[in-house]
């Protein structure tokens, strides 16, 4: 299988993104059980050696295995679960160890180094140096988190996540690696953080046999177009991303799909938490009743999610994305999800915010 090759720019990140959809409706014919498939190359027998592969079956695939009973196409069932039990799938949790946080500069990565310091040795990377933000403490937003700089064991690093050296070096030793990088008004940029940056940071963990990871991205509401699920209710994790020509969700779109691909590739399991609007635990100085959107998260909730992240058994498969956000009455985006498989839920859920007396 060919390599997938990165560049910036309008048309060649358009085709790196129907390469990786063309090769994930490839892999998902495999895992809805395709056996009987009328196209010989999508059969288990073809993807053994490019996947790891878990096969399934209402019946035991060993009984259709013994009985080596051709169907439709399928011209050899001899190996049809060699794979099974020779490869690893899942992992343990990432209970203790040492952590890399990649852009622990912002507020994302202030919030997780928090919940995370006293259970991990963290490795906070950022553009600039983290002594330096911290030394400003200027938030980002009103209420939001501003870095810290942590004593040893734990330590900071300058690293550019678009060179590859350089992630490689900060990943050295790690246990797990968390991507909170982000870039969103500017063109080039915003490529080499959003894109080229999630993809150094998941082909470091494969070169380095970190298998967990922790990414995350953007989750927009309202982009103007007419397939951005505003209008929908009970909208899934899983719902596949529509970033239209906004340049950050674009970007950070076609950042996701490089790690689920290489995840898929390499055996790597990454966990993508998604956010939108983000709030003071308290709400901050919204008046009572007013009310609040339907995909916000307590910057306390978003900081602990990434302990659950971290700690959470075997993922259904090597790429799960999550919304990390408090349930609200508009039943919108419920995080359902997190619950079920982190064990996550949030805190904080601007009841006050709700409620009119």
């Amino acid at each position: 299988m060919e390599s997938t090759k990165i560049a910036t720019g309008w048309a060649p990140a358009k085709a790196v993104a129907a390469k990786i959809e063309a090769r994930r409706r490839r892999t998902a014919i495999l895992k809805a059980g395709a056996y009987g498939s009328n196209e010989p190359e999508l059969t288990c027998c073809s993807l053994k050696d490019e996947y790891a592969l878990r096969l399934t079956d209402v019946r035991p695939v060993q009984e259709i295995v013994a009985q080596g009973k051709p169907q439709g196409t399928l011209r050899s069932t001899a190996n049809l679960c060699e794979t099974v039990g020779e490869r690893e799938f899942g992992m343990p949790p990432v209970l203790s160890g040492k952590i890399a946080i990649y852009g622990a500069g912002g507020p994302v990565g202030a919030a997780a180094a928090r919940h995370l310091q006293d259970h991990y040795t963290l490795r906070l990377t950022d553009v600039r140096p983290i002594e330096e933000i911290a030394a400003q403490g200027k938030p980002q937003s009103p209420g939001a988190p501003v870095p810290e700089v942590l004593p040893a064991p734990h330590e900071c690093r300058v690293v550019d996540v678009s060179d590859y050296g350089q992630v490689l070096e900060s990943a050295r030793g790690m246990d797990a690696l968390i991507n909170v990088t982000v870039v969103r008004p500017h063109l080039t940029p915003a490529f080499h953080v959003n894109l080229i940056g999630a993809y150094n940071v998941a082909k470091a963990a494969a070169e380095l046999g970190i298998r967990r990871i922790i990414h995350t991205g953007p989750y927009h509401l309202n982009l103007n177009h007419n397939a951005d699920y505003w209008w929908d209710y009970t909208v899934p994790d899983e719902v596949p991303l529509h970033p239209g020509s906004d340049l950050y969700a674009l970007s950070k779109y076609l950042g996701g799909e490089v790690t689920r691909e290489m995840a898929e590739r390499l055996g790597l399991e990454v966990i993508t938490f998604l956010y939108c609007n983000f709030s003071p635990n308290d709400g901050g100085d919204r008046p009572s009743g007013q009310g609040c959107g339907p995909f916000t998260t307590a910057w306390d909730d978003c900081g602990e999610a990434f302990l659950y992240g971290l700690r959470a058994p075997d993922m259904p498969s090597s790429y799960e994305p999550f919304f990390i956000c408090a349930p609200a009455p508009h039943g919108k985006y419920p995080p359902l999800k997190a619950k079920r498989l982190l064990g996550w839920e949030a805190r904080h859920r601007f009841e006050r915010l709700w409620t009119r007396c």
